[in-house]
């Protein structure tokens, strides 16, 4: 298969790392070498000097899409899994990897599915507002103006995903 970076973006709690962390072992079955790059992982390491108003500029972005842009260009195939709720960050990751190398995919979920599928609480700290920049609820999230590849996560299981995703690339 050919080398690229595959951006899983969506409101959080819409299945972005559940999906991307799937389609990883389903590459790495296949022998292809393969990274995921989670939004939030990286909030501990690379992103970690960030902060929550953060998500809604450039530089998480930036620096996801630098990494992702390596990685390919030493022959490995990316997997991104990150909110990234503004157009402008889609087209900066756009323009930085490349646009023959990257592919947008919108894990999109209903708001309320999301809220209760939220583990950590995170809808209930943005609805009260001990929150803040929470993409959906009190910080914009911007439906795409194209995308190759829509997967509603409310629709099919994660398996079915993974399978409408990778049949999508083919």
């Amino acid at each position: 298969m050919r080398v690229k970076t595959y951006w899983l973006f969506g409101i959080s709690g819409a299945g972005k790392t559940t999906i991307a962390q799937a389609w990883v072992q389903q590459w790495k079955s296949l022998g292809e070498p393969v990274v995921l790059l989670d939004e939030e992982a990286l909030k501990i390491g690379l992103n970690s000097d960030l902060n929550a108003a953060a998500i809604l500029k450039e530089e998480p972005t930036r620096r996801i899409a630098e990494l992702a842009k390596l990685l390919n260009q030493r022959g490995i195939t990316v997997i991104v899994s990150a909110i990234t709720p503004l157009n402008a960050q889609r087209q900066l990751a756009s323009q930085i990897v490349g646009p023959k190398l990257y592919t947008p995919i919108w894990i999109d979920s209903p708001v309320q599915i999301c809220q209760r599928r939220d583990p950590k609480g995170l809808y209930v700290k943005a609805l009260s507002n001990r929150l803040k920049f929470f993409p959906g609820v009190n910080a914009p999230f911007e439906n795409p103006d194209t995308s190759l590849i829509k997967v509603s996560t409310d629709q099919f299981s994660v398996s079915q995903c993974v399978e409408l995703i990778f049949k999508s690339i083919k």
